[in-house]
């Protein structure tokens, strides 16, 4: 389908929505086909007209139960002069053929039926126009779908199925349309299935495996393997597994009376990432002389042993920076204030 523009609420062609790509106004216009009984799924592409610099958009639906026949217009639209009616209209569905559809209150709407074995087509058109002026500056697109769950994931759970009826297991993560997708020499395109849509085909084989052959293990398969073991890992919070290559987040500042609990350095800790505990007991009482030399140690600011260093006004800098700035450039007569081990506010450097 194509959505268009037409005048705005006071009467003027070029408007700000005509001007610029508004998502909303497709949002809302889902919204009135969802509320109207007919629940869908979408695929949108918008882009800046080439010929009146105008915006629009095309769209591919896929109905969840019907298809709209027609939808009562009660007005407040732009071929009613954004003013209600005074009594409401049927207007019927008309395809081919640009009509005023309620649901779609800014111009005129263009719905067309995809045909059989076509559906590739009517894709590659729609998003087609993200690259149509991908080297104009100026030029808008956008490209927007369902994703939750994503588009497909019915279809990959049915193929799921299939594989649990048949006794067999995906081997790869590779499948084929061999009656709707061929390269030119006839050959059948493989498309790699990856990211959510992945996991649903993948913890919806595992799940009916299950639950219609209890007892019995699938055949061999490298890639559930992998899923499983992720999902094992995932339920029992090893943190160690999911947060690699993670930061570690910083906890929130300290007030001077409390006394320092975690570092946010280190390596990733076995529970909460961003949290180390530094034992469940209070430091045994330290004696003068142990203070003492332990206080000497911090201040030749060796990184291992301070905790956490306190930050305000250099909160992105970092007291550890500053200290050690000041060190390299003679020492300054202003002290920077730092968290030690013996839960106390130690001044080192300057």
């Amino acid at each position: 389908m194509t959505l268009t523009y037409g005048r705005d609420e006071d009467d003027n062609v070029s408007h700000a929505r005509a001007a610029i790509l508004t998502y909303s106004d497709v949002q809302k216009f889902l919204k009135r086909l969802r509320k109207a009984g007919f629940p869908c799924r979408y695929l949108f592409t918008g882009e800046m007209g080439s010929k009146k610099g105008r915006t629009h958009w095309h769209g591919i639906i896929f109905w969840k139960k019907k298809v709209p026949v027609s939808m009562m217009d009660y007005g407040n639209n732009s071929w009613s002069d954004w003013k209600p009616l005074d009594k409401p209209v049927e207007r019927f569905m008309e395809w081919d053929k640009r009509i005023h559809f309620p649901a779609w209150p800014h111009g005129f709407s263009h719905w067309e039926p995809v045909k059989p074995g076509h559906m590739r087509g009517s894709i590659a058109y729609a998003c087609k126009y993200i690259h149509k002026d991908v080297n104009d500056a100026a030029a808008q697109s956008k490209l927007t779908m369902s994703k939750d769950p994503p588009l497909g994931a019915d279809y990959f759970m049915r193929r799921a199925e299939r594989f649990v009826h048949e006794g067999i297991s995906p081997q790869d993560r590779f499948y084929q349309f061999p009656h709707e997708a061929k390269q030119k020499n006839g050959t059948p395109l493989r498309f790699r299935l990856a990211g959510k849509t992945g996991e649903i085909f993948c913890e919806h084989f595992i799940r009916t495996w299950n639950e219609r052959r209890p007892g019995q293990h699938w055949p061999q398969s490298d890639w559930l393997d992998e899923c499983m073991d992720r999902r094992l890992r995932e339920e029992s919070g090893d943190y160690e597994y999911q947060g690699r290559g993670r930061y570690v987040r910083i906890p929130s500042m300290l007030g001077k009376e409390e006394k320092t609990r975690w570092q946010d350095i280190g390596p990733v800790p076995e529970g909460r990432p961003w949290r180390t505990p530094l034992g469940p007991t209070e430091r045994p009482p330290m004696t003068r002389s142990q203070r003492e030399q332990l206080r000497s140690e911090l201040d030749r600011l060796d990184r291992s042993k301070v905790v956490w260093i306190r930050s305000s006004s250099t909160e992105f800098r970092g007291r550890w920076k500053l200290a050690m700035s000041r060190i390299q450039r003679g020492g300054d007569s202003k002290p920077v204030w730092m968290h030690s081990l013996i839960g106390k506010e130690t001044p080192l450097g300057g």
